[in-house]
Parts: C-alpha cells; sequence; structure tokens
C-alpha cells in the first residue's frame, strides 16, 4: 500500500495567512478564522466525507472543525492514506518550521535524533508537538515505542503511567491491530477528547505499514478521523530568513 504522493489543499482557492510565534520559533501557515472560511471549509470536507461513502466507510466522520486544536496545530490540508483493506482516509495535516538547536551540546541525542529549539530549549519534535498541546491545556505523552515509555521530558528523562481510560482504549486498537507497533507519536486527551498525533520530518519519514494498520484499527475501535492529525515538519536553514 502507498500513500498517496500528493496531499490536497482543504481549500485550494481559499488564501491562507502565514504567522511565525515568538516564543516558540515555530511557523505555520493558518486559514482565516472568519464564518465565510469556515463554512467553505465546511464545505470542502463535506465533499470530501460524500467520497468516503462511496469507498464503503460506515464509521462516524467527524471533521476537523469538530476538534479544537491549538491555534499553532490547525490543519491546513489533508493527506489521503490508503489502509490495508484498500479504503483511503482523508488525515487532517499542518505543516511547521522549527529552528534546530544552536545552544549547548547534548550529550544523549537517543540514537542521533535531530534536536530542535523549543522555548529556547533543547528538544525532539515529538516533545515540542506535546507541548504544544500542553501550553493549551492538554494532557498527553509520548508514545515512545522503541523505549517501550510513555515521555512527557527527554532532558531529564521522564516518564509516566498513563490513566486507565487511555491505556485500555490504546490496548484495544493494539488487540484489533494484531499488534503493539503503528501508534502515533503523540497522543493527548483534553476531557472525552482523544487525538493522536505523527510527527514526520519533510522529506524524510514517511507513513510506514504498521501506522497504516494501526489507523484502520483505530477507526474500527470508533474513532472519528478528526482524532488524527500529522505534522509534518521542516528545519530553518542556516541563515535563512524566515518571512
Amino acid at each position: 500500500m502507498n500513500i498517496s504522493s500528493a496531499t490536497r489543499p482543504i481549500m485550494n482557492a481559499l488564501p491562507v495567512t502565514s504567522s511565525t510565534t515568538r516564543s516558540t520559533g515555530i511557523r505555520t501557515r493558518r486559514i482565516p478564522k472568519t464564518p465565510y472560511y469556515q463554512e467553505m471549509l465546511q464545505r470542502e470536507i463535506e465533499s470530501t466525507d460524500q467520497a468516503i461513502d462511496t469507498l464503503g466507510l460506515t464509521i462516524r466522520q467527524a471533521t476537523p472543525c469538530d476538534m479544537h486544536y491549538p491555534s499553532l496545530l490547525t490543519p491546513t490540508s489533508i493527506e489521503k492514506i490508503e489502509l490495508p483493506s484498500g479504503k483511503v482516509v482523508p488525515i487532517p495535516k499542518v505543516n511547521l518550521l522549527f529552528k534546530k538547536w544552536t545552544g549547548k551540546p547534548v550529550s544523549d541525542t537517543y540514537g542521533n535524533k535531530l534536536i530542535l529549539s523549543f522555548n529556547g530549549k533543547p528538544a525532539f519534535a515529538e516533545l515540542a508537538i506535546l507541548n504544544i498541546f500542553q501550553e493549551n491545556g492538554w494532557c498527553g505523552v509520548w508514545v515512545d515505542t522503541y523505549g517501550r515509555k510513555y515521555r512527557t521530558s527527554f532532558w531529564p528523562k521522564k516518564e509516566i503511567e498513563i490513566p486507565f481510560q487511555q491505556r485500555q482504549l490504546l490496548q484495544e486498537i493494539y488487540q484489533r491491530a494484531s499488534s503493539n507497533k503503528g501508534c502515533y507519536d503523540v497522543f493527548c486527551w483534553k476531557e472525552a477528547t482523544y487525538l493522536f498525533t505523527e510527527s514526520k520530518r519533510q522529506g524524510h519519514d514517511k507513513i510506514r505499514d504498521a501506522q497504516r494498520q494501526w489507523t484502520e484499527a483505530a477507526i474500527d475501535c470508533g474513532l472519528p478521523l478528526s482524532a488524527f492529525l500529522l505534522v509534518e515538519w521542516s528545519v530553518k536553514p542556516t541563515g535563512r530568513k524566515v518571512i
């Protein structure tokens, strides 16, 4: 199974604004939050829903408008992912631009992972994304499947046990997928709302087969498509001004 090579903008003909958040140094493109643009967004999502229904999906199709994302992580496009069953689903997506960490060298890079700068501190992309959610009132963890831990920090290392209900949901998905692999990188929750976010470096990472299998299992467990988010990030080139 292959992921679509191109992503379809949610609103092809509508302008988007760009801005940089000073405190984090992250740049993102946003859709204006006016009634007109939100109505156009809803129409576009509804047309996607009709296409999904044609493919035979019977799940409840919540839209990105149903999810109250942090402003930095508000989706600006969707990415179509083909599942093991052959069905194709549109996953909300946002692009971020980080700065590379240039401060005091960090000795433990966890297998030479790229270290980014977030709020003036070193951070892996997964933890930077998690921190954005936490700053907006969400609880969550970095689901470190390699280390088999739920992390909230790496310098210093901090692992936690997630609440019973969240742990039960993950277990149900793993059982349906017949695998304990493929979970998205960041699992967040706010009251009764769940959101799984996958971190992908632009030009380096792609959705793996295990993640497609996990995504289909999660959908079969009743999660709406608004419970998934792709964050495709890149690093600001040295010496290049962010416009």
